[in-house]
């Protein structure tokens, strides 16, 4: 089957210019909860940045200035991401088989709820949480991510792991992304669920580790990621040869050399 490509959000006009659809940067070159660990590494000599969070960094400055080639071809996701897609709809409906909380809802691929974030970096920051409990404000007071291993054996592992600093040392990325995800929605408890269809016995099958907010690595998380901002409109400035501060004033900018 060939491969088809596609280019989302820009019209090339007959004379050559590109045309941007409204919502083109709507989400272009966020940082997210689910990369937020790759802001944690520091650098020598005092840097706040290491080299793997500056790549990261340039990364989303990369995504803001350049358009996305998307491969309709299923064969294209690796086989972990595929296997971890097929089954969390199961590890939700486990999870919610005499689970603690009965109100929570699984918020799939594509069916994210309208929910207000209290996190106050909207255009630069977003998560997309795996389900939770939506109030009648809009908000989302509790809240879950399922990790569905491709090996078992790391779920295996994760079996004996009792509490949230389990997590914090064996698994730094899903406890950045949890408390991210905790400090964007402004839900005070969250529950890491990992699960492993091919584990014999039911009661093994799944892991439920309750996590909440921490403090002091939430107030980390929001000083790096107002730094990493910071980084990102100064590649973006060096890129286009004029200053950027900010989003409003990229999109505002970015006009004059399309």
């Amino acid at each position: 089957m060939p491969r088809v490509q596609r280019i989302c959000g820009i019209r090339v006009q007959k004379n050559n210019k590109m045309r941007i659809k409204p919502d083109f940067f709507e989400w272009r070159g966020k940082f997210n909860a689910s990369h937020v660990s790759q802001l944690l590494s520091s650098g020598e000599n005092g840097e706040i940045f290491g080299w793997g969070a500056k790549t990261h960094i340039m990364d989303r400055a990369i995504q803001m200035v350049t358009t996305i080639s998307e491969v309709d071809e299923p064969g294209d996701k690796p086989a972990q991401l595929s296997h971890g897609d097929r089954n969390e709809l199961e590890a939700y409906l486990h999870y919610m088989d005499g689970g603690p909380n009965p109100e929570v809802k699984y918020f799939g691929p594509g069916d994210q709820p309208d929910f207000v974030p209290k996190f106050g970096m909207l255009d630069e920051f977003i998560c997309y949480p795996d389900g939770g409990v939506v109030g009648a404000d809009k908000s989302i007071s509790f809240g879950i991510e399922i990790k569905c291993p491709f090996n078992s054996l790391i779920h295996f592992e994760r079996l004996r792991w009792t509490s949230q600093w389990d997590i914090k040392e064996k698994y730094m990325q899903c406890y950045a992304q949890i408390q991210a995800n905790m400090m964007y929605t402004g839900a005070s408890e969250w529950h890491f669920v990992s699960y492993d269809p091919r584990q014999v016995l039911k009661r093994l099958k799944i892991k439920v580790i309750p996590v909440f907010g921490d403090v002091k690595f939430q107030e980390d998380l929001v000083f790096r990621i107002k730094e990493a901002v910071k980084e990102k409109y100064k590649i973006i400035s060096e890129y286009l040869g004029v200053e950027v501060l900010n989003r409003a004033d990229f999109i505002e900018k970015i006009h004059f050399f399309l």
